[in-house]
């Protein structure tokens, strides 16, 4: 299948722990005076869905429906087939397919919450597809549709203990298939196999890797992977000039990342490092956010100031006219800066 291993193992998350996540966001629907939150997903952007019920969207558009009181339901355009294993490898029960989202969204709604002319909550509505929101807006014209910004997300920033302990287990695992990718791959292309293919072995339900031999000696694998519904991203680089730099660069971050500190200091601390003879690309990232490597980011994300207990991607990509090569770790926001 596309997405690789689906599971539900009880003993890596409790069947408890879904269900507080999806009270949590009951909690901010009903301070926003919301009757019913509503979470899109599709095969690009998915996690968000995944977080709360494990379901894996492997395909096509969906639509989380989650009542403030009740239990929520996938409304699918999926086909009917799917539904048994969706229904084994989640904490749903309630599976629903057909070609119109909205209509059958809006049917769920009056079903569990009766008329609806109070407020619905559209979960990152910026993300939504425009021809969607028109058709719930059709399909509910008595609702008050608003937008939840981050209610998820955020959620997401600290890592819970079941979530730490599949970071980390994936982190091993990553590490080993590039060692391994390292050790007998003789060229890039035969890198990029190995890697793709011990990782899909291990149980990654995705994952996507680079390699390139540079010209100054400089050697690079980078490979970015969900395992479960956690995502990471491994890049390392070694043997040239850029490599060393890179390598620097990242270590000195490394030293500065404490609470209380933003994307954009450390920006500029890279900045100073590099000087003008690279271009550079810099990212201090929410793992809730590496699965479209960064593309839905929130705007002034950058300038969030980070807290203790966070984990986050810290990604380095130096270029010239003709190479380009990156580094990327986990790192575990400490609670105060080295001294």
């Amino acid at each position: 299948m596309k997405r690789g291993l689906v599971i539900m193992d009880p003993a890596e998350t409790a069947p408890s722990e879904y269900e507080a996540r999806l009270e949590a966001l009951r909690d901010k629907l009903r301070a926003e005076g919301s009757t019913v939150g509503l979470v899109f997903g599709d095969v690009a952007r998915s996690n968000d869905i995944q977080y709360l019920t494990n379901l894996c969207l492997y395909w096509n558009e969906a639509v989380l429906v989650v009542p403030v009181d009740g239990k929520p339901a996938l409304i699918t355009k999926l086909s009917k087939r799917v539904q048994p294993w969706m229904k084994r490898t989640s904490v749903l029960d309630d599976v629903r397919s057909g070609p119109q989202l909205a209509k059958n969204v809006t049917q769920f709604i009056k079903e569990v919450v009766g008329s609806i002319d109070g407020q619905v909550s559209l979960v990152d509505l910026d993300l939504w597809p425009n021809f969607l929101v028109n058709d719930l807006s059709e399909n509910l014209p008595d609702a008050d549709l608003k937008d939840l910004p981050n209610a998820i997300r955020s959620q997401r920033y600290a890592l819970s203990n079941s979530e730490a302990g599949l970071l980390n287990e994936a982190k091993n695992m990553l590490n080993a298939c590039l060692d391994q990718a390292w050790a007998q791959g003789k060229n890039d292309a035969q890198r990029i196999e190995i890697a793709v293919k011990e990782t899909r072995s291990a149980g990654f339900l995705d994952v996507v890797v680079f390699c390139k031999s540079l010209e100054d000696g400089t050697v690079y694998i980078d490979a970015v992977g969900q395992y479960r519904y956690v995502w990471l991203r491994v890049a390392r680089a070694e043997g040239g000039a850029m490599a060393d730099l890179l390598n620097s660069v990242i270590a000195e971050v490394k030293s500065k990342l404490s609470t209380g500190i933003c994307e954009a200091d450390l920006t500029a601390l890279v900045k100073a490092q590099i000087g003008d003879k690279y271009q550079f690309s810099f990212s201090c990232m929410p793992l809730s956010d590496l699965e479209s490597r960064g593309k839905f980011r929130l705007p002034g994300d950058g300038a969030r100031l980070l807290k203790e207990g966070e984990t986050v991607s810290v990604s380095l990509g130096l270029s010239d006219n003709n190479n380009v090569a990156s580094v990327s770790e986990m790192v575990l926001v400490p609670c105060n800066s080295p001294q």
